[in-house]
């Protein structure tokens, strides 16, 4: 079949066309033959001292937040309780 030349031509080609767009596609992906994908490469773990920080990070802001939320939920209670002793102190005047 690829003895007749306008079909060896056509072969011929379309091999050359997938050669240079693989080349280009592993020029700019870095996906060479023999070497593993970026993409696929695992990534170190973090130091030690990078995960201490992070969770001391992580352990504050937890804090921080459940602190403003015990803030508010006090504020939102004595505003009530005032609001509740000032309306009760209203009715028994009247």
């Amino acid at each position: 079949m690829l003895s007749r030349p306008e079909v060896r031509a056509d072969y011929d080609k379309a091999i050359r066309v997938n050669a240079m767009s693989d080349a280009l596609m592993q020029r700019y992906t870095g996906n060479a033959p023999g070497r593993p994908s970026p993409a696929r490469a695992k990534p170190k773990p973090p130091p030690p001292h990078v995960v201490r920080a992070q969770r001391r990070a992580y352990n504050a802001a937890v804090r921080q937040l459940l602190l403003v939320t015990a803030a508010f939920m006090l504020i939102v209670i004595a505003v009530v309780a005032v609001l509740t002793l000032a309306q009760i102190g209203i009715g028994e005047l009247l």
